[in-house]
Formats: structure tokens, sequence, C-alpha cells
């Protein structure tokens, strides 16, 4: 049997990292590789250490930027501090030239310096096969002393599930810059492109200030930042995870227009498409109200969006003045319908 892109089937999954536990208590490793889970967390005398490995496989332009940033936000969704990075740089045969490598190294560079990150170790070569460059980072962050790891396990029937920005940022800029020539086939002015390349920056699809300002305000049970299979496929793993259901008002999730437009082209689900850039919580109903407050007096989109339940495995959208419907959602992310098309460039 061979596998579609995209990640692997949960349940094969679940049973390839069986083969790594039971983890020995000298090694260190409090929470070893999980299902839905950012990261893997290891106490190091004092201290506790975060880790996180993350490739860019969708995106080829400003490719060392992304693989800064999404590995960074996955250290910050467990309350951590990004400190170190390791780069793997793999390029494509018979497409590699200067401009490609300082492009690259240039970027990766910049953006570690502007977060105060240091890239500690890494391996670059030209690979036989590739038709794109590949580069798969690995983070590692601390956690302040005394501070306890966020994961997607905390959550409690009844929390109250936040949305903070919005979703498919991330795929509604790999959209506009993998896939302009098709755009502008299918009526989308070059004005409306260039704005959806730009949300790689702005709104961004780095959540590591607004992971910031969060944790470092108020307690959070567990918190996610969807990446592959959207918004839909990070909710039900963090529910899952926490052993709850979840009711989600649908009217309330915020899509952009132009992210709708990009969207309809491809006959593709906003919510389903890869989602770098938001961040979804759970919290104590009580705090609800004050961290959207907080949240709107730093100019940042943030939507109750509804509750965990206590009906472990049913996960569904309210829709307005009318029924409940299941959520749907799936580890392959709607974006493989474009690479897999002949209609990406």
């Amino acid at each position: 049997m061979t596998y579609p892109p995209g990640k692997l089937p949960p349940h094969i999954l679940r049973g390839l990292l069986s083969k790594f536990t039971p983890i020995h208590a000298e090694s260190g490793v409090i929470f070893p590789p999980t299902l839905g889970q950012d990261t893997g967390i290891v106490q190091f005398g004092e201290h506790q250490f975060v880790v996180k490995t993350n490739p860019v496989t969708f995106a080829t332009d400003e490719i060392g930027y992304y693989a800064v940033i999404i590995n960074a936000n996955d250290i910050s969704t467990a309350g951590a501090i990004p400190k170190w990075f390791t780069i793997t740089i793999l390029l494509p045969e018979k497409e590699t030239t200067d401009a490609l490598c300082e492009q690259i190294f240039g970027s990766i560079a910049e953006e570690c310096s502007k977060r105060k990150i240091a890239v500690v170790a890494g391996h670059t070569e030209v690979t036989v096969g590739l038709d794109r460059p590949i580069v798969a980072g690995t983070m590692l962050g601390i956690l302040p002393n005394g501070k306890s790891p966020i994961t997607t396990f905390g959550g409690k029937p009844g929390d109250t599930l936040l949305l903070i920005k919005d979703v498919a940022i991330e795929g509604t800029a790999i959209i506009a810059r993998e896939c302009e020539e098709v755009l502008l086939q299918k009526g989308i002015s070059k004005e409306k492109i260039d704005e959806g390349k730009t949300y790689l920056h702005s709104p961004g699809i780095s959540i590591v200030s607004e992971a910031e300002l969060l944790t470092e305000n108020f307690p959070v049970h567990a918190l996610h930042g969807p990446t592959e299979g959207g918004f839909t496929m990070g909710l039900v793993e963090l529910a899952e995870n926490s052993k709850c259901g979840a009711i989600i008002d649908r009217s309330i999730i915020h899509i952009p227009e132009l992210t709708h437009k990009f969207c309809n082209i491809y006959n593709i689900n906003p919510l389903q498409l890869i989602a770098s850039g938001c961040l979804i919580a759970a919290v104590d109903p009580h705090d609800a109200s004050a961290i959207v407050k907080l949240f709107q007096e730093n100019n940042t989109n943030i939507q109750i969006i509804g509750n965990l339940t206590q009906f472990q495995g049913k996960y569904e959208f309210r829709e307005k003045n009318g029924p409940t419907t299941p959520i749907p959602y799936s580890h392959i992310d709607e974006i493989t319908k474009i690479f897999k098309s002949q209609d990406r460039i």
C-alpha cells in the first residue's frame, strides 16, 4: 500500500510511534512523541527543554523564513522560549544556484537574529531526485523556571475554546506565492494576489508573540497551533488528546474574503487548509472575557468559538439557527489537491 501526500494516517503513525516507548526514566524525557502534540519535553537538571522538528515541503518561496517560524511557533505553544535551531537543507540537483543558497541562508540568518535564536548545527547538500528545495529544522526552547509546559492534553469539559488570529493564513500565502499564473487566469487581479503574498508576514504565520501574550498572563489548559489539516484537524487533535468532544459555532469563525476567493478556485475547504498563523486555546470560562479584552487591546483578532464537551470523540459545528453537524476533518491537507493537480503554476 502507498500513501498520498501529507501526513500518515493517524492509526498508522500511532503504531509507529509506539516503537519509541517506553522511555527510560534516565533519559529525562517527560513528554515523548505523541500525535497531535506540538512538542517533546526533556528534563535536564533544573531545566525543562522543549523540542520540535518540522520540515517545509509545500512552500518554496521564502522557505528559510518558513522553517524558522513554524518551528518557533510550536515551541511557543508549550509556553517556552525558542532559543536554538538546527537545520537540514536539501537542494535540488540541476536547479541549485548561488542565488538560491544565498536566499535560503540569508532568510534563516535574518529571522534567527531578529528573534535571538542561535543556529547551532546543520547539514546542507544537493540531493538527487528533488525538483525543489526542502528545509527541515529542529528548534529547542527552554521553559522559564517554575513554569509547567502547556500541551494539547490538558483541556477539560466545559472549557471555552478561543481562536486567535484567522484560519488558513499560511494556505492563503502559499497559494498566492506558488499559483500566481493560475490565479490570474481565473480572474484574480495582480493586486489581490500580491495582497495574498503579504499574508506570510501580515497577519503572518508566526504566533510566537500571541502565544507569549496568552501564556504569560493567563493559565491555559491546552494550546495548539494548527498546521497540516487546517483548523478542523488541529481542533480535533486538541479535543482528542484532552479526551473531550467539541461544539463549535461555525458562524463565528472568521475567514478572510481573499482566502474564500482562492479556495473557491480550487474547490477546497479553508477550514481544512494548512493553518500556521492561528492558535486554538482551551481556557477556564471565567478567564475567557478577560483574554478577549487583552487581545483586542493588542489589536489581534480573537473569537470565542465554542467549548470542549464531555462527549469524547464527538466534534460538531453548531450552525446559526440550525442543527449541529459533524465537523469535517482529515490528516490530508486541502493544499495537496493543488500540488497534485496540473493547476499549480
